[in-house]
């Protein structure tokens, strides 16, 4: 097995398939695995809960809001592990009893200064060519949910959603998320 040291002292990069510990944060990306530590900040963590609460209170009856850590298996060379995933009731048979195989419909992550990069480069492009279907980036720093829809064979960026805005999609029409709701419990310090 090959180890690669990241930039930060806390984050490796191993080659290799195999089995990891239960509760280790990773991503396996083209059969190379991204580690990361620390674990997310009290403020990423309150936003997920909310994004997966307010999916849960608009979407219930659509499908199933799951978070990390969960594993999304695409292929045997990528597995990742979103901070959110929506999958649709018409999807269910790629919810196993351990993870999910196949492409869910929904994904979203939560940058933070250890992950931001990895977020917005390497796995939005994995997201972006297995096809999910949308993509929400949210900045935790500037307030912001991006919204990248997949058409045609790649995303398109559909909307950035700040301060007094509602997320809504046309693909999930029953999403409705308020941004100030969503950033009114992080600590701005």
């Amino acid at each position: 097995m090959n180890v690669r040291k990241g930039g930060n002292k806390e984050s490796n990069v191993r080659e290799g398939s195999e089995s990891y510990g239960e509760f280790e944060r990773s991503d396996m990306i083209d059969h190379v695995v991204y580690e990361f530590r620390p674990s997310p900040s009290v403020n990423h963590q309150r936003i997920v809960f909310h994004l997966s609460r307010r999916i849960y209170e608009t979407c219930h009856a659509s499908g199933e809001a799951f978070v990390s850590p969960i594993d999304v298996v695409l292929d045997e060379g990528n597995r990742l592990q979103p901070d959110l995933v929506f999958v649709l009731r018409e999807n269910f048979h790629i919810v196993k009893k351990n993870c999910i195989e196949g492409v869910p419909d929904l994904v979203s992550e939560v940058l933070s200064p250890h992950t931001g990069k990895h977020d917005k480069s390497r796995k939005r492009a994995v997201y972006e060519r297995f096809g999910v279907k949308e993509l929400w980036l949210v900045d935790p720093f500037s307030l912001t949910l991006d919204q990248f829809v997949w058409k045609n064979g790649k995303y398109d960026w559909t909307a950035t959603y700040g301060e007094g805005d509602t997320v809504a999609s046309d693909i999930f029409t029953c999403v409705s998320i308020d941004m100030n709701e969503l950033f009114a419990s992080i600590d701005r310090q």
